[in-house]
Formats: structure tokens, C-alpha cells, sequence
């Protein structure tokens, strides 16, 4: 029956009926829904039907979602994101097709149209299930960036190590273990106050972010947004990222780690 029911799906005629309608109206008549069992097993059809991560081969995994396949159940488990999801509209999903998801929606620019035949789902059912992985990353693990007192693993070995690492690039500085910069957004034009968020520099308006990153690439700070108008270093001193550093980067004998920004 399995077979059958994705036959009918993957050959049905492109005239804009929601597969996950059809779905839904063969499964409920296969199962019967008031029975516990049947409609477990309704469910773990429909999810197997939807997206299986072992139907794609290696390459395309690597090149769809940037990441290898080993490494997805890896990041669902450190990102916590439950074995089974269900969006405020109702859709379901499994944790590892819900990060596959974002990550392909992430790895290039697509519209959500172009993802429909790539996870069998409509646009709207795509769309609920990218917000609410989105959200539940950044509610878990927001923490990391916005405060190095999370990091844990940087240590004052690990900032020695990127100090040395800097120093054999030819620096100076033989205490800096890090680039503090800001970025901007471009945002529309806001109908309130539009000229807080406008950059004289770079003519836009925008929301500006402090980003500061290690010398391996890792961002280990990530603070806003702020207003467009707003200098970096007036970015860094609302920001209060000076107490954090002071916390970190300050050796026993008070000797200090620095960062570079220009």
C-alpha cells in the first residue's frame, strides 16, 4: 500500500492540488482513526513519505545541505530539536527533516516553491516548519553568542592558541586572539524615526550587528541589532561586550588577551 500511495503522489497531475491533502484523505480511509495503533502507523507512513534522508546519496547531501550525512542527527541532537515537531498550524515533521529543511533553504537562495518537490510539502507547510526550527535554534542557543561566558571550551589555553596562530601570521600583537568588526542588514525604509536606522556611510538603512570571530572562523560573539546610524564604537560600548572580555581575557597575573578592530 505504501507503494501504491507514492506512486499516485509522485505522478499526479501539476495542477496545484496539495499532496499532503491527498495524503491525508487515503490515509484516513486506509486507518481507522479512532483506533490508537492505526493512526500511529497512519503517521509513520506519512512521515517516511514525506522525506528520508538515506534516499539522497552522499554527494547531494553534502551539496544540498552543506553538511555530510553523519553530521545531521549530530547537529539535531546538539541543537536539541525533538524527534518529532508540530508547528502552530499543525504540520509535522521529524527532527532530522525539519533541519534538512532549513539547511537547504540556508545552503542557496530558492524561493519556497522551488523546495516543494525536493520534501514533497507544500509551500505553506515548508514555511511553518523553517520558522519553527529557526526559532527553537535560536531560543536554545542564542546564549552562546550573546554571552562568552558560555563558552566554556574558550579557554585561556584556547585564547594562547589563537594568539600564536596570529602571531605566526606576521602580527605585532603577540596578546590578540580575535577580529571585533560590525555588519549591516539593509531593511526597508521604516515609516517611524527612519532616520535612527539610516547609515550615512554606507546609504541604506540598515540594523547594524558586533560580530566578534576567532582565527579558525568560529564567530564566538554575535551582539544586536542596532540602529543603522550607530557607530561600532558606540556599538561596543552599549553593547557591555567590554565587561564580558574583561571576565574572559584577563590572565592571574593581569596580563590581558585582546581583540583587533579597526
Amino acid at each position: 500500500m505504501e507503494n501504491i500511495l507514492q506512486n499516485v503522489i509522485q505522478h499526479r497531475n501539476p495542477d496545484g492540488i496539495d499532496h499532503n491533502v491527498i495524503r491525508g484523505i487515503v490515509l484516513h480511509d486506509i486507518f481507522d482513526i479512532d483506533n490508537p495503533q492505526e493512526e500511529n502507523a497512519r503517521d509513520n507512513i506519512l512521515l517516511r513519505l514525506v522525506f528520508n534522508l538515506e534516499d539522497i546519496d552522499d554527494r547531494d547531501v553534502k551539496l544540498n545541505f552543506r553538511f555530510d550525512r553523519d553530521d545531521i542527527p549530530r547537529l539535531c541532537q546538539a541543537l536539541r530539536i525533538p524527534e518529532l515537531i508540530t508547528t502552530q498550524s499543525g504540520y509535522q515533521a521529524t527532527g532530522n527533516e525539519g533541519l534538512c529543511i532549513l539547511l537547504r533553504h540556508l545552503a542557496y537562495p530558492n524561493r519556497l516553491c522551488d523546495l516543494e518537490q525536493v520534501f514533497q510539502r507544500s509551500s505553506s507547510a515548508l514555511s511553518d516548519i523553517i520558522n519553527f526550527v529557526n526559532t527553537h535554534i535560536y531560543d536554545e542557543c542564542r546564549h552562546l553568542l550573546e554571552d562568552l561566558s558560555s563558552l566554556h571550551w574558550l579557554n585561556h589555553n584556547r585564547l594562547q592558541q589563537y594568539a600564536e596562530v596570529i602571531v605566526a601570521k606576521g602580527a605585532r600583537v603577540p596578546n590578540c586572539w580575535g577580529f571585533i568588526d560590525g555588519t549591516i542588514r539593509p531593511i526597508c525604509r521604516p515609516s517611524v524615526e527612519q532616520e535612527d536606522y539610516y547609515s550615512g556611510h554606507k546609504r541604506v538603512h540598515c540594523v547594524k550587528y558586533q560580530s566578534v570571530v576567532t582565527p579558525d572562523g568560529i564567530t564566538v560573539s554575535e551582539l544586536g541589532a542596532f540602529e543603522g546610524r550607530k557607530h561600532d564604537a558606540g556599538m561596543f560600548r552599549e553593547s557591555g561586550f567590554y565587561q564580558q572580555l574583561e571576565a574572559k581575557a584577563r590572565l592571574p597575573n593581569g596580563n590581558n588577551f585582546v581583540i583587533y578592530g579597526d
